[in-house]
């Protein structure tokens, strides 16, 4: 059966690229990688060196098979802040259909999440959807622990609950700043859990090597990170990301490239700023 692009799909994978839709559960501490710090940290550790920084505004086109351009995203390193004794990067994610779409499909995205200076796990994060007019916010807290989340999902009504979640979890956006701050080789892989409104969700991520990749933004030498998504039971789910990190210094994410059944988003790098 063939399924005709809709402003509905778009939606759908400008949520999944924004989010990464990664993750893994931690099968084992990963080899070959410098990892940052575990969950609890104490005071004295130093700052993870990271290739971002306060400021730092990156903007996407939104492409549906590289054939019709249907919106625009945008990350940004919002600010350095302190929530529960605990400093963070504070970075932001928001998205929407271009206008012409918009009055077709009316929907936003938007998420953040507060990434821990020195272990590069998250303090906080949640997510914001409209469409349609119907509105969903998902907040998850991530006690110092590291084993335990808090989440809530609010829609016409609140649901609040606490789960067990493996150690190093991360939620979908914070991930993407976690594999810009981590080494690797071509040829390695890593297993990083990653929970979304009390969904655990597990990816197999394989680091590739560098090739030149063009967007609206320059021609930039990028490795190619694969990521497979997989569900608790560790079954993999039709979903498949391709991210491209800059090989220079910034380790920008320049492209990604969503794989869904009905065919591949593509995400490209449009502005660096400010």
């Amino acid at each position: 059966m063939r399924v005709a692009f809709t402003p509905r799909l778009y939606a759908v994978a400008l949520a999944v690229a924004l989010s990464t839709s990664a993750a893994l559960g931690q099968t084992g501490k990963p080899t070959g990688k410098s990892l940052p710090p575990k969950p609890s940290a104490p005071a004295s550790t130093p700052d993870h060196a990271v290739p971002f920084k306060v400021g730092e505004v990156l903007t996407y086109e939104v492409s549906w098979s590289s054939l019709l351009v249907g919106g625009t995203a945008e990350l940004t390193v919002k600010d350095r802040r302190t929530s529960a004794g605990r400093a963070g990067y504070y970075i932001t994610a928001e998205g929407g259909p271009r206008p012409f779409l918009q009055k077709l499909y009316p929907f936003q995205y938007r998420a953040d999440s507060l990434l821990d200076v020195k272990t590069l796990l998250p303090i906080q994060a949640s997510t914001f959807s409209e469409e349609r007019g119907r509105t969903q916010l998902k907040i998850t807290r991530f006690p110092a622990t590291g084993t335990t989340i808090d989440y809530e999902i609010r829609t016409a009504t609140v649901v609040h609950e606490k789960r067990q979640v493996p150690p190093y979890v991360q939620d979908p956006l914070s991930v993407l700043y976690f594999l810009r701050g981590v080494t690797f080789q071509p040829g390695d892989t890593i297993k990083i859990p990653v929970t979304d409104g009390g969904v655990l969700y597990y990816a197999r991520v394989v680091f590739g090597s560098p090739s030149a990749i063009r967007t609206g933004a320059g021609v930039f030498s990028a490795w190619q990170v694969q990521l497979t998504v997989l569900d608790e039971q560790n079954q993999e789910t039709g979903q498949k990301l391709t991210i491209w990190l800059s090989s220079d210094a910034r380790r920008l994410p320049v492209r990604f490239d969503v794989g869904l059944p009905v065919g591949t988003f593509v995400v490209t790098l449009t502005h660096v700023g400010p």
